[in-house]
């Protein structure tokens, strides 16, 4: 049974009203679904209206879910609540966009020619986009299936779910590439961390904590799931086989040991919810202390020569950029100078013995494969 576009947009769009009117029948809050309860039920209806909207046509165009999930953010933006349009663009667009794609699957022909487009690899805008999509799917069906906003530890489960989500797009954007490059993974971070920023400014809850972790959090993971994505091919795998065996440019493992010790640092904190817990941040210091080894060690362990200042200069950095965001956004700790002083040095003895630590071992292990 076929339809036209129209007829099939409209009922796509009565399923999905259907579910609403249900919710509201039995009192759920269906504007924070997403993140509740009712959250996976949500998901799975905006799919399934987007497969409607798709799947009985004649054509099987996922543009059809794509102006199914544009009606929807119209709807939001008549209530002129500007917080509101970007979520809602996600949610719709994204979701019902997934249902399209399904129905358009559905179709021996699509399915064929998805096979060969998938054999040849993609073009790299495009698997970064499915990347974005991918993301934010699993991010938002993740959110719903484990109730964040009621869980024991809001934060844990947040940053668990957002660190997944950023993996699996990353691989995305490189695995179905045609070629399986790294970037592809950190460009689809870096989409995902503006998008997100742009959320948080909209609703007024960016902060230095959260966005220094977001911008580590998105482009570490996404990179680490490009990464992933690289590997599964032989020729990625023995390429950066023989670039880890020759080492890297000293640069690149400067900012590799700078997002490390940055995010091992923030998610530390956030988990344990030790933020300010101490006048005198004696708790931060130490786990600041550990992450200035920890990045110190990634800078000179990974590059060509084995430098012990390639570990000073990441710990000088990251002391550059906390300078410059407390500056922006203010201090969130006031000390005495003489102390603030005192943790400097002291971070940057930390990434020093790092990049000792990471000449000592090199050297050690080339010794043992003699």
């Amino acid at each position: 049974m076929k339809f036209h576009p129209a007829i099939s947009i409209i009922l796509g769009i009565v399923t999905i009203l259907m579910w609403f009117i249900l919710a509201g029948i039995l009192g759920l809050d269906f504007s924070k679904s997403i993140s509740n309860t009712s959250g996976g039920a949500t998901l799975i209806i905006l799919i399934l209206g987007g497969f409607v909207a798709t799947y009985f046509t004649e054509d099987k165009k996922i543009r059809y879910s794509i102006y199914e999930g544009l009606i929807f953010t119209a709807f939001v933006g008549l209530s002129k609540n500007l917080k509101l349009i970007f979520a809602a663009f996600i949610a719709y667009v994204l979701f019902i966009g997934i249902g399209g794609f399904i129905g358009k699957m559905t179709d021996n022909k699509e399915r064929q020619n998805f096979k060969n487009h998938f054999e040849k690899g993609f073009n790299p805008i495009i698997t970064i986009v499915m990347g974005f999509i991918v993301a934010n799917f699993f991010y938002y069906l993740l959110l719903g299936i484990t109730n964040i906003y009621t869980s024991y530890n809001i934060k844990t489960a947040a940053l668990t779910i957002a660190v997944i989500s950023n993996v699996i797009g990353g691989f995305t954007a490189t695995f179905f590439a045609k070629e399986k490059k790294i970037q592809y993974g950190i460009y689809t971070g870096l989409i995902i961390l503006i998008s997100s920023l742009a959320m948080k400014l909209i609703h007024g809850t960016l902060h230095v904590n959260y966005s220094s972790i977001s911008i580590v959090e998105y482009l570490l993971f996404a990179g680490i799931g490009g990464f992933i994505g690289k590997i599964t091919d032989n020729t990625g795998r023995q390429s950066l086989k023989k670039r880890f065996n020759n080492g890297y440019n000293p640069i690149i493992t400067i900012v590799m040991g700078y997002f490390i010790a940055t995010f091992f640092n923030n998610s530390i904190l956030l988990i344990t919810c030790t933020y300010n817990s101490n006048p005198f941040g004696v708790t931060q210091f130490i786990v600041a202390a550990i992450s200035f080894v920890i990045g110190g060690f990634t800078a000179t362990f990974f590059a060509k020569e084995k430098k012990i200042q390639y570990g000073i200069y990441t710990g000088m950095i990251i002391l550059i950029v906390n300078l410059v965001l407390q500056l922006i956004y203010g201090p969130t700790i006031h000390e005495p100078y003489y102390i603030k002083i005192g943790k400097i040095a002291g971070y940057l003895i930390a990434s020093g013995i790092g990049g000792y630590l990471g000449k000592t071992i090199y050297a050690r292990k080339q010794k043992e494969a003699e």
